[in-house]
C-alpha cells in the first residue's frame, strides 16, 4: 500500500530522464556529505574523492564516443557497472582488438546497457567507467587470473556502482520500461458500512521493483559487488533504488526492501568492527560470524556461468571481511549441508516428485574444483545451509589448524552407527519435515529440522535413536565412514545434549569430509582415545 507520504509523490517517468540523474545526484550528496560510515578512512567528506583508477577504465570524457584507457596509476573518480552477461553478444576486448579499443569505440557499438552506463555517467560527471567485458582483457587466461583477483578493489574503490539489476542481458539497458501502475480498487474499512471505503492499488514498485530475486540479484559474482560497493544504485523495472553503507532507500523516499547483499553490506562492517573490539583468544565474534555464514548461503544459492569461478567470485570479500574482522578460520565454518528446494520452489510439484526426484537435487563435487578441500563449501556447487554450532558448546578439539587446503586436528573418531535412510519428506502445513525427531533439543531448537537437508539418513534404531547424519554427495556405507568429535551440545540447565560431529572417509593416511552429524549418546566417545589426523 501507498503511505501518506508516497501518495503524493510524482513517479520518475524513466529511469534515464532528468529528474532521475538529480535523484541520483541528491542521494549522492547526502551520501558524501553526511555518511561517516561510506566515507574513506580520516576523509571529512567524499565530496573531492578520487581513487586509484583500476588496471583500465573506459575515458568517457568525449561527448561521443570512449576509448579504452591504461591508467598505469593514476588517480581519478571512477563507476563500475554491475551487469548480467546473459546470452546475448558482448562487446569485449580482446588481445586482438586491444589497440582498436585504445584507440576508440564507437558509442553505437555499445550494447544498451552500456550505453545507458556512459550516459548516467555523463550526466554525473563521472569521466571514467569500469566494465568488466571490455576492461579485462578476454580469452587471456593470466590478464583474467591478474584482474578477477583485483576485482574487489575495482567495487570497493568505485566512487559509485551502477547495477543493471532489473536486465537479463546487456541488450536491455539500464533504463528500461516503467510498468504502468495499477489500477485503484475500492476497499471498505469499516465492515457493514460499503460507503466507508478507501481507493488503494498496489504500487508497481512492490511487484517489480525489488531487489531480492532480480534477474541480476541470481548472479553469483554480485555477492562481492554489492557488498564490497560503497554507493549502488539499483535500476530495477520500476525505480530507481540506491544504497550505500548507511542507508537503502527507493526513488519516492520510502525506504527500500533490502536484499540480502545489501542488508549485509550495511551490516558487516560495523559488526566486523565489533567483532575486533569484543575478541577473546582470536575467536570470530558471533555477529561477525553469522554476517559471514549469511553471505556464504546467499553466494551458493547463486549460479555462475563457469564452475571454476566459485573461490574467485567470492575471494575479494573473503579477504575483504576476514582481514577487517581481525580473525581467521572458526571451527563453526565447518558445519554446512547441501539443502533441499525450499517449500516455494516446489509449490505446484506433485508428491510423487517430491519423493522421486527431490534427492537428485545435490550438491555436486565437480572435477574442476576437486583441487579444493573437501572440508569446504568453495569445493561444491549447490545451495547450502548452516548448522550453528550454539554458544553453550564445548569445543571438542584440540590443536585444530588450517594450512593451505589442510585441515590438521587431534580428535575423537568412531564407526559411523547403523544407518537408516535416506530420510523421506513429508510435506506438512508449508514445510518439509523429517519424519519423527531424531535431533538433539539443540539441534531442533537452532535448525529447525536442518532446514531440510540433502542426504539425511538417521542414525540407530528405531527403538534406540541415536541421531542423524547429512551427507553432501549420495554416501557409499562400504568406505568405513567415521564420525570426528568436534563439539558438545549443552542444554540450558548445562546438560550433556548430543556432540556435533564431522563425517569422514579415510583416504590413505588423510581423511575427506564427506558430510556433518550429531550423536546423541556422548557416551560412544567416553572412552575413546583422540587423535591427530589431516583433514583434505
Amino acid at each position: 500500500m501507498l503511505s501518506a507520504d508516497a501518495a503524493v509523490y510524482e513517479p520518475i517517468d524513466n529511469s534515464g530522464s532528468t529528474r532521475a540523474v538529480q535523484r541520483a545526484v541528491q542521494w549522492i550528496e547526502q551520501c558524501t556529505n553526511e555518511h561517516g560510515t561510506c566515507r574513506v578512512a580520516g576523509a571529512s567528506s567524499d565530496t573531492q574523492f578520487e581513487s586509484v583508477l583500476p588496471t583500465r577504465v573506459l575515458d568517457i570524457s568525449d561527448t561521443s564516443d570512449c576509448y579504452l584507457l591504461v591508467t598505469n596509476g593514476m588517480k581519478g573518480r571512477y563507476a563500475a557497472l554491475s551487469h548480467c552477461w546473459g546470452s546475448y553478444p558482448l562487446i569485449t576486448t580482446t588481445r586482438s582488438t586491444f589497440n582498436t579499443r585504445c584507440n576508440k569505440i564507437a558509442f553505437v557499438d555499445l550494447p544498451r546497457t552500456f550505453q545507458d552506463a556512459v550516459t548516467f555517467c555523463r550526466n554525473l560527471s563521472i569521466r571514467y567507467l569500469w566494465i568488466d567485458s571490455l576492461c579485462i582483457i578476454q580469452g587471456d587466461s593470466d590478464d583474467w587470473q591478474k584482474e578477477s583477483y583485483r576485482m574487489g578493489n575495482v567495487y570497493r574503490d568505485a566512487y559509485i556502482t551502477l547495477a543493471a539489476t532489473g536486465a537479463t542481458d546487456s541488450s536491455q539497458g539500464l533504463f528500461l520500461p516503467r510498468p504502468e501502475q495499477p489500477e485503484a480498487v475500492p476497499i471498505s474499512f469499516e465492515p457493514g458500512k460499503p460507503d466507508n471505503f478507501v481507493y488503494a492499488a498496489l504500487h508497481a514498485a512492490e511487484r517489480y521493483g525489488g531487489l531480492d530475486n532480480s534477474p541480476l540479484e541470481m548472479r553469483a559474482w554480485i555477492t562481492q559487488e554489492w557488498i564490497l560497493s560503497r554507493r549502488v544504485l539499483h535500476f530495477t523495472e520500476a525505480q530507481l533504488v540506491y544504497s550505500c553503507c548507511t542507508m537503502s532507500e527507493a526513488e519516492d523516499g520510502q525506504p527500500a526492501g533490502s536484499s540480502q547483499s545489501e542488508y549485509l553490506r550495511t551490516t558487516l562492517v560495523p559488526s566486523a568492527n565489533t567483532a575486533h573490539e569484543n575478541s577473546e583468544n582470536d575467536r570470530m565474534d558471533d555477529y561477525f560470524l553469522e554476517d559471514w555464514l549469511f553471505i556464504v548461503e546467499g553466494y551458493c544459492s547463486r549460479t555462475l556461468t563457469y564452475e571454476t569461478d566459485k573461490p574467485i567470485a567470492i575471494a575479494a570479500t573473503t579477504v575483504t571481511d576476514i582481514s577487517v574482522s581481525g580473525f581467521g578460520f572458526d571451527v563453526s565454518q565447518l558445519f554446512w549441508y547441501g539443502l533441499r528446494p525450499s517449500p516455494e520452489q516446489m509449490k505446484g510439484r506433485e508428491r510423487a516428485y517430491l519423493q522421486s526426484h527431490v534427492l537428485r537435487e545435490t550438491l555436486r563435487r565437480p572435477v574442476c574444483l576437486q583441487q579444493l578441500p573437501s572440508w569446504s563449501w568453495m569445493s561444491t556447487i549447490g545451495r547450502i545451509g548452516y548448522d550453528p554450532l550454539p554458544k553453550s558448546g564445548i569445543d571438542l578439539t584440540q590443536d585444530l589448524t588450517v594450512d593451505d587446503r589442510r585441515l590438521s586436528v587431534c580428535a575423537k573418531l568412531i564407526a559411523i552407527p547403523n544407518a537408516l535412510g535416506p530420510v523421506i519428506l513429508e510435506l506438512e502445513e508449508g514445510r518439509y519435515m523429517p519424519l519423527g525427531t531424531w535431533y538433539s533439543r539443540t539441534t531442533y531448537r537452532y535448525t529447525a529440522g536442518l532446514r531440510v537437508a540433502l542426504h539425511l539418513y538417521f542414525l540407530g534404531k528405531p527403538d534406540n535413536r541415536l541421531s542423524w547424519a547429512a551427507f553432501d554427495v549420495e554416501p557409499d556405507f562400504t568406505d568405513g565412514i567415521v564420525c570426528c568429535a568436534v563439539s558438545k551440545n549443552k542444554t540450558e540447565d548445562g546438560q550433556d545434549d548430543g556432540i556435533k560431529t564431522l563425517l569422514l572417509v579415510s583416504r590413505g593416511e588423510k581423511y575427506v569430509r564427506v558430510g556433518i552429524g550429531e550423536i546423541l549418546d556422548t557416551q560412544l566417545f567416553a572412552d575413546v582415545p583422540a587423535r591427530h589426523i589431516i583433514i583434505e
